[in-house]
């Protein structure tokens, strides 16, 4: 009797197993985009700052890329742009902070529901100069 109740739950173990997922879904979020002076030059070494906490640098012609696993799930995400070099790209640009919104809407190309695809965005700057002191 006790090896029938065993064999029972072990199906009824290894099916339900089979019907689970364990973590968080995932997906690819990625964004980016061109930062360029008020004249529309490109700005060499501005720093993107993602999420407050994620870094990359724009390249020689202003177009930076950031990609990152992350949840899936609804948010709203500052991306900023800062001038950390001063005078060293043509001038001292003033920080510009971007909220961008992610919703269901923008993964694509998911799986079975854990893996929900990937949310890309393009953002793009415009910065202006710092006033200069007096």
């Amino acid at each position: 009797m006790k090896k029938t109740l065993a064999f029972i739950f072990s199906i009824l173990g290894f099916s339900l197993c089979a019907c689970m997922k364990y973590g968080v879904p995932m997906a690819r979020f990625e964004v980016k985009g061109k930062v360029t002076d008020t004249e529309e030059q490109p700005l060499k070494d501005i720093r993107v700052v993602v999420a407050r906490y994620d870094t990359v640098r724009t390249d020689s012609a202003g177009h930076y890329e950031y990609y990152r696993e992350l949840s899936a799930r609804e948010d709203i995400m500052p991306i900023e742009a800062i001038d950390m070099d001063g005078d060293a790209n043509g001038g001292n640009y003033a920080p510009t902070t971007v909220y961008v919104t992610l919703s269901k809407k923008d993964f694509k190309d998911g799986g079975d529901g854990y893996e929900l695809g990937k949310a890309t965005k393009e953002v793009n700057f415009k910065l202006e100069k710092k006033e200069t002191e007096k």
